[in-house]
């Protein structure tokens, strides 16, 4: 009489809720919204693309065209365009809880041109409603010696589920008002359960026969 005693693919998920702290730089997430844009998607590495209501202050996603967003005014691959009395937002959502530089892709904002018939254009970076960092450019600001500008704020605290908001806001007059900015933020801190999260799986098969 032959017995088949069988025991097989038994899996184990062993998950880690400790939260952790690391500091090394190298190790942790880093987000370039210039290196996610060309997904078209909103919320592709954390990255939204909003309008901004200016009476109200409500944010509304913009619409992927195919090659933009567009609201009241538009984000494209190189340019923040405002709408008149609505300031054009590029959004980050939060991932982890933890520490984070806020720094710019080739370490350079600037107004696309200049324009006697432009008014001022105001770049803000906010963490939800705490202002960090505002710059306002003139209608002579553009992309050269002295007209151009950029920040590195170190140490943030942040929690996950926090926006960090980067407006575009030029009033009611958006004449060549389209600034170039491209926003990084990078972890130098994470302390969150979530972000160590191990999943090991260990398959098991022990098959034995006897007479």
């Amino acid at each position: 009489k032959m017995i088949l005693c069988a025991a097989a693919a038994a899996a184990i998920i062993v998950q880690s809720m400790t939260a952790v702290t690391v500091s090394a730089e190298e190790t942790l997430p880093s987000y370039s919204q210039k290196s996610s844009f060309s997904a078209g998607e909103q919320g592709y590495d954390n990255w939204y693309y909003m309008s901004k209501n200016g009476s109200t202050g409500e944010y509304v996603n913009m619409t992927w065209n195919g090659s933009r967003f567009d609201g009241a005014g538009n984000v494209n691959v190189n340019f923040i365009m405002p709408g008149l009395n609505t300031p054009s937002v590029v959004g980050f959502e939060v991932p982890y809880t933890g520490t984070v530089t806020l720094r710019v892709t080739d370490d350079v904002i600037y107004r696309a041109s200049a324009n006697t018939k432009g008014g001022d254009v105001t770049a803000t970076l906010k963490l939800n409603n705490d202002v960090k960092w505002t710059h306002t450019f003139d209608n002579t600001c553009y992309n050269t010696t002295g007209k151009t500008v950029v920040y590195t704020i170190e140490n943030v605290s942040v929690k996950k589920g926090d926006m960090i908001y980067h407006e575009v806001d030029c009033g009611t007059n958006n004449a060549s008002a389209d600034l170039y900015w491209h926003p990084r933020v990078i972890y130098t801190a994470v302390n969150d359960p979530d972000y160590n999260i191990v999943t090991e799986y260990k398959m098991v098969d022990d098959i034995k026969a006897s007479d």
